[in-house]
């Protein structure tokens, strides 16, 4: 099995210890979940649009995969995971695909109770089914996408690899246009087919920030790292 050591690069939240090892609130997360998300959005930058082309099509090879040889694979993931009372847990997840179904979003086995990323990224599913669509007809999408009841602001970028961070918001009451985002999420995908092999499309870590109250001074985090 191949085995992935990966750096953990955060963009929008730079996660640090104190002397006694446990985790301190980063500054800079406030800023992001104070940011409404705006309903419609704007056009992806041409720098985001190269990155969410690779993301997208490594995607729909991922996907192609698991409704094949990946069928039967057993994978292993990394957790880490910080409460709101600041419990700390680091573990590991060994799950396998729910039965593969080309009309169905694709998810892995989990209990109902667990904090896990249970569903797969799809280039065919919210929230990336509009851009990756978009992308393939040559158009410009926007960077929000409507679920629903939600918003989900998307950004694309590259540190070396390829991310897209996810700011999920409510529309909130009478539908209106902008809204304070409730989680951010972000996911490193695996995008180059000469290191990632048949892992390509697969996220290598993902991570999601909840806050704890209104004013985010406090919040839940989940990181979970594919080791093979």
């Amino acid at each position: 099995m191949r085995r992935y050591y990966l750096t953990f690069i955060l963009t929008f939240v730079t996660i640090g210890c104190t002397p006694d090892g446990k985790v301190r609130r980063p500054a800079q997360v406030l800023n992001q979940f104070s940011k409404s998300v705006i309903a419609g959005g704007n056009p992806l930058g041409d720098d985001e649009m190269g990155v969410a082309l690779r993301i997208c099509y490594a995607l729909r090879f991922k996907r192609g995969q698991m409704l094949g040889s990946f069928g039967n694979h057993q994978f292993r993931f990394d957790i880490e995971e910080r409460t709101c009372n600041g419990q700390e847990e680091t573990y590991q997840w060994k799950t396998k695909l729910n039965q593969p179904n080309t009309d169905k979003e694709l998810t892995f086995e989990s209990r109902k109770d667990t904090l896990f990323f249970n569903k797969v990224l799809s280039d065919i599913h919210p929230p990336l089914a509009t851009i990756c669509k978009a992308l393939t007809n040559g158009n410009t999408p926007m960077n929000t996408v409507e679920i629903d009841d939600h918003l989900v602001e998307l950004r694309f970028y590259s540190k070396a690899k390829d991310y897209v961070e996810m700011r999920h918001a409510h529309k909130g009451i009478h539908h209106q246009m902008s809204s304070r985002p409730y989680k951010i999420e972000r996911f490193q995908i695996l995008t180059n087919k000469t290191s990632a092999g048949n892992y390509l499309g697969m996220s290598a870590q993902s991570l999601r920030l909840i806050p704890c109250n209104e004013n985010a001074k406090e919040y839940t985090w989940l990181k979970q790292t594919l080791s093979e």
